[in-house]
Formats: C-alpha cells, structure tokens, sequence
C-alpha cells in the first residue's frame, strides 16, 4: 500500500487488506522498480499493532 505520504508499507495478507477496508481486486500492480523506489513504511499488520510498545528507557 502506497501511502500520501509518499511511504509504501507491506500489507501481510487478504485478510490484513480486508481490515483496513480493501479488497485484493481493487489493487493496482506497479512495476517492482517503481516500488523499490518509494520510501519502505512500517508492514500493517494487525497482529503487531495489538502488542504493546516497548519503552526506551
């Protein structure tokens, strides 16, 4: 997924999509070398955003 602020962020699976509100049928494919060239984000995966953030310090 490629967001507006320019980062692109791995979406795990179908299901993960589905939570976020898409459908894989919706998707666009764009050429591997475009990709790579976008800024990598955080992967969306619902399973880590429910774990608690560790502190620093």
């Amino acid at each position: 997924m490629i967001t507006d602020l320019g980062l692109r962020h791995a979406v795990p699976d179908a299901d993960a999509l589905s939570r976020l509100g898409y459908v894989e049928t919706a998707a666009t494919e764009v050429p591997t070398a475009l990709v790579n060239a976008i800024p990598a984000g955080v992967t969306l995966d619902p399973a880590a955003a429910v774990k608690p953030v560790r502190s620093s310090g």
